[in-house]
């Protein structure tokens, strides 16, 4: 009687699982991002950032800014509507222009969902 008990309370427990994984779980979250960064011509303070973001959760392209930074400096780009998406891209140039920091931070629905952080070396 006793094992009879506790094969139905195994059986029931493995019944709930096969819902308990879509109850519990959450959207996909995660960012592709690719930072190039190159000297511009015939300016030798300058610095082009080109950078392409992906939401990993649907493979789409949410941003692909192309920045010009002074070396020695920041640069922040924001876009989105808040309600439904928002991203911001923030990077800075050492002043040799040796090398770059940059941090990217996507939100849905005013929920932060994934941040990237980096370094760069400029050649």
């Amino acid at each position: 009687m006793r094992s009879i008990r506790h094969l139905l309370a195994l059986t029931f427990l493995l019944g709930l699982s096969a819902f308990a994984n879509p109850l519990c779980a959450s959207e996909p979250t995660g960012l592709s991002v690719s930072v190039f960064i190159s000297p511009v011509s015939n300016r030798p303070d300058d610095c082009l950032c080109k950078a392409e973001i992906i939401d990993l959760a649907d493979g789409k392209l949410i941003a692909a800014p192309n920045v010009i930074v002074k070396k020695g400096e920041a640069a922040q780009v924001r876009m989105g509507d808040h309600a439904t998406y928002s991203l911001a891209f923030d990077l800075s140039i050492d002043k040799a222009g040796a090398t770059a920091t940059y941090s990217v931070t996507y939100s849905k629905k005013e929920t932060v969902v994934a941040v990237q952080k980096g370094t760069i070396s400029i050649r």
